[in-house]
């Protein structure tokens, strides 16, 4: 089942980058993706010299505005291609260009 139009929001590219469909067929997802590496330190006040761990986080950084440049610069095949995956039959791209302005792209 298709749906009539589909906004490409952070949270579809969220889905988009952690599926592995998406990112053989579109692999420039991952490269606008960077792990980030977070220390922080959790335990009893320092005052009282109760044993303080160190916890490590990994998050996922993901430039949003670039991923959407990327879509609405794609061929039309692609953009075809993208249409199928989402089961949609328009997509909505909002982005900003490089000028700063606010663009929306509906295919």
């Amino acid at each position: 089942m298709t749906r009539p139009r589909v906004e490409v929001s952070n949270g579809v590219i969220n889905q988009m980058v952690n599926d592995p469909k998406f990112t053989q067929v579109f692999p420039f997802l991952t490269s606008f993706v960077t792990q980030v590496t977070r220390t922080s330190r959790v335990g009893g006040c320092r005052c009282r010299k109760k044993a303080i761990k160190a916890v490590t986080t990994t998050s996922q950084q993901i430039n949003y505005n670039g991923i959407r440049m990327q879509i609405v610069t794609m061929p039309n095949a692609k953009k075809i291609k993208l249409k199928q995956l989402l089961a949609a039959k328009q997509l909505r791209v909002t982005y900003k260009n490089p000028q700063g302005k606010i663009r929306a792209i509906l295919f």
